[in-house]
């Protein structure tokens, strides 16, 4: 489960960082931005990204899992089950009740029988996955064409943006050329 929503995380922060990228230096190329602009191009793509990296990388490497959440979530993929497996956990760490043991005995048995085919794979939430890769492919993809459509202009937008109160001016196609060159 960790691993699953720290890669969504990842993910969804990849995609969300190199969005704004792309669309803040296609932005400066156009038009060119003053420097209130700039700044705010840049609080754009370091505020959403860094809060989406504390939200959906940080919290869930520090999140405890829990035994009774864990049963909890294998509990809503398996049919059937009717919280025999939390009631398990339950009891397990409540060993100084006074059970019967017959009641105990066959409550852990239903618990493993009806647990018996459970792929730990199923609990995994596969379409966030998949849409925070589908997010994080299409933003790499959408910055690479960027790049290669604009490879001798984008990296000057980018220096803009990435540092909006520099003197860097604006990366235009005209070339100035002095005949005969020489110091006059």
């Amino acid at each position: 489960l960790r691993s699953s929503w720290v890669a969504t995380g990842a993910g969804m922060t990849l995609g969300l960082c190199l969005a704004a990228v792309v669309a803040t230096t296609i932005a400066d190329l156009v038009v060119p931005l003053p420097v209130v602009l700039r700044a705010a191009g840049f609080l754009l793509i370091v505020v959403p990204t860094l809060m989406a990296l504390f939200a959906g990388v940080v919290r869930p490497v520090m999140r405890r899992l829990s035994e009774n959440w864990v049963a909890r979530r294998i509990e809503k993929e398996i049919p059937q089950i009717q919280s025999r497996l939390v009631t398990s956990i339950d009891l397990a760490h409540n060993a100084e009740q006074q059970l019967s043991s017959a009641f105990y005995n066959r409550l852990i048995s239903e618990t493993t029988e009806r647990v018996s085919g459970f792929r730990p794979v199923s609990v995994v939430d596969r379409l966030s996955l998949r849409r925070a890769g589908v997010f994080a492919a299409s933003s790499v993809v959408a910055f690479l064409v960027a790049y290669a459509c604009f490879s001798d202009r984008l990296p000057t937008a980018l220096a803009r943006i990435l540092s909006p109160f520099a003197d860097i001016p604006p990366a235009t196609g005209v070339v100035f050329e002095a005949d005969p060159g020489d110091t006059k």
